[in-house]
């Protein structure tokens, strides 16, 4: 398990031409096909396959950060795949069986903190946050998420609904969200909408393609440094 010290990173930034990272070659594999090749793959290219395919949208730089949980000691194998990129991670919760990590971009969720109807709903939360929104801020806000995250988990507390703002989620789904607990949705994707579901299937479309270029990269033999933006 992960001490408190080492419960978050960041990697070396890379170069401003975005082009080094891009790679050409991709798979056009049916998706039952791929499913197929990654059930034959290793434990350990199964697991790199299994964050690329959760994260591809903030991996690719098209959101702020993706949620995903590893079996116990995978966020090892994360940390090490992120290194040299532009995206940070943090632990959220370690536990005997698995970890829960945030994927993120740094400019991004400083972005979001500082929206004003956001910092509104992070205050109502019982977040304080200054002016100013260092990388300190963001590593302090992230704590106490995984304070209270570990509280939920422990059954203390309830689960702290305001990763939804990170997570680039509208603010008006996220209140409506815990308002109905979870109840009487529109819509149900990377989150659940509760307002302009059209607005909201953009955005998955958008997602679900970058996790079908992402994945057809993998398959076609590019390098996690090729893949990620």
């Amino acid at each position: 398990m992960p001490s408190r010290r080492s419960c978050w990173g960041s990697a070396a930034d890379g170069p401003d031409n975005k082009e080094h990272f891009r790679c050409r070659k991709e798979s056009s594999m049916p998706p039952e096909l791929l499913l197929d090749y990654i059930e034959r793959c290793k434990d350990g290219r199964k697991l790199s396959f299994m964050i690329l395919f959760h994260c591809a949208p903030v991996l690719k730089g098209v959101k702020a950060s993706n949620m995903i949980t590893l079996p116990q000691g995978g966020w090892l194998t994360a940390a090490g795949l992120l290194q040299g990129s532009d995206v940070r991670w943090h632990i959220l919760s370690s536990g005997d069986r698995a970890d829960v990590m945030l994927l993120y971009r740094r400019q991004w969720v400083k972005k979001l903190i500082e929206d004003k109807q956001n910092r509104s709903f992070l205050a109502e939360r019982g977040y304080q946050l200054p002016e100013a929104v260092t990388d300190e801020v963001i590593i302090h806000m992230l704590e106490e998420i995984r304070d209270r995250y570990d509280k939920y988990t422990d059954g203390e507390g309830e689960f702290p609904h305001e990763l939804g703002i990170l997570l680039q989620y509208p603010l008006d789904d996220v209140r409506a969200f815990i308002e109905n607990r979870g109840e009487g949705y529109l819509l149900n994707g990377y989150w659940k909408v509760y307002h302009n579901p059209e607005r909201a299937r953009a955005v998955f479309n958008k997602y679900n393609r970058v996790r079908e270029i992402a994945a057809g990269q993998f398959v076609g033999g590019c390098e996690w440094k090729e893949i990620i933006v």
